[in-house]
């Protein structure tokens, strides 16, 4: 648990979203209630425990964000949209990229004023 005063959800439906990159594999889970994420788990296969505690701790934030505000989720993979790293690889795509990419694709609203999000996405 992430917060004592979440409500206590035992089953939803869920999507597991898996993205390779030149450090390994990452794993998005996006937990879902009413269409809406509702948790969002970042795992990272075959890292060090720091990495897998950052990826973790931006999982808890991303949770709080979809539970304890209405906060409009394209403004949250707009945010994260664009982030590089030093992985090598797919020209510097990172995790957090990756995951917006995810998010646009799964949940970007139809009046966005971007172009419609491509599913899967080009990298």
């Amino acid at each position: 648990m992430i917060d004592p005063n979440d409500p206590i959800v035992e089953c939803v439906p869920s999507s597991t979203h898996k993205f390779t990159f030149g450090c390994g594999s990452v794993y998005a889970i996006i937990d879902e209630i009413e269409g809406r994420p509702f948790r969002v788990f970042i795992k990272k296969g075959h890292t060090g425990i720091c990495n897998q505690a950052l990826l973790e701790a931006i999982g808890r934030l991303l949770t709080i964000i979809v539970q304890r505000t209405d906060l409009d989720l394209d403004r949250v993979w707009r945010t994260l949209i664009g982030i590089t790293c030093d992985s090598g690889t797919f020209g510097r795509v990172s995790c957090m990229d990756m995951l917006a990419k995810c998010l646009r694709g799964k949940y970007s609203q139809p009046n966005s004023s971007e172009e419609s999000p491509t599913w899967p996405p080009t990298i």
